[in-house]
């Protein structure tokens, strides 16, 4: 009875030791992909390169989000030749991330803002909690290679994120946590 007790705990213990260890595995491992195009950015003479989505065109698929217009050289405004979607989605997520990163196609931070603005099927309102929520969970499948995921249910969908696997909200639709280990990834 008390060893069955004392592996109980030694189970949750374990499990929560492996939840910690695969968010500082996303940590290093999003820290080091964004090191590495920064760095090639700067190889490049500043530039980026555009993306041409595998599945045609973005979507619920998973697959890399729609191409916008490569940005231009630092002195040019970075919403030119941008829609009023991508304008208003840029705006909102700005706060949240490196205007070079939203505006790099390669990057994870870039793959969420054209998912957001423009594949998202749930197309929610500019500066709403909802935008930024499926930003940042988008900019985590992205930087994450969720479409790899052992259980993508719902990610990169029209359902509520809140319905998204592993996904936490309030009451309230507002995103609490994201729960995965590390093989889930």
């Amino acid at each position: 009875s008390d060893n069955n007790k004392r592996c109980g705990r030694f189970t949750g213990s374990m499990r929560k030791i492996f939840i910690i260890g695969g968010l500082c595995v996303l940590a290093v491992v999003g820290a080091t992909v964004g090191i590495v195009l920064a760095t090639q950015q700067d190889d490049n003479g500043g530039g980026t390169s555009s993306l041409v989505s595998s599945d045609g065109g973005g979507g619920s698929g998973g697959g890399p989000p729609s191409p916008l217009p490569p940005s231009g050289p630092p002195d040019e405004d970075p919403l030119e030749g941008m829609s009023e979607r991508e304008v208003i989605v840029f705006k909102s997520i700005k706060p949240l991330s490196p205007d070079p990163e939203i505006l790099d196609p390669l990057s994870p931070q870039g793959q969420a803002f054209r998912f957001v603005a423009n594949d998202d099927p749930a197309q929610a309102e500019g500066e709403s909690v909802q935008l930024l929520q499926r930003y940042v969970l988008s900019s985590l499948f992205f930087s994450t290679n969720g479409g790899n995921w052992t259980n993508s249910t719902n990610w990169m969908s029209g359902v509520s994120e809140c319905e998204w696997f592993g996904v936490s909200c309030s009451e309230g639709s507002e995103f609490i946590s994201e729960r995965r280990s590390a093989t889930e990834i």
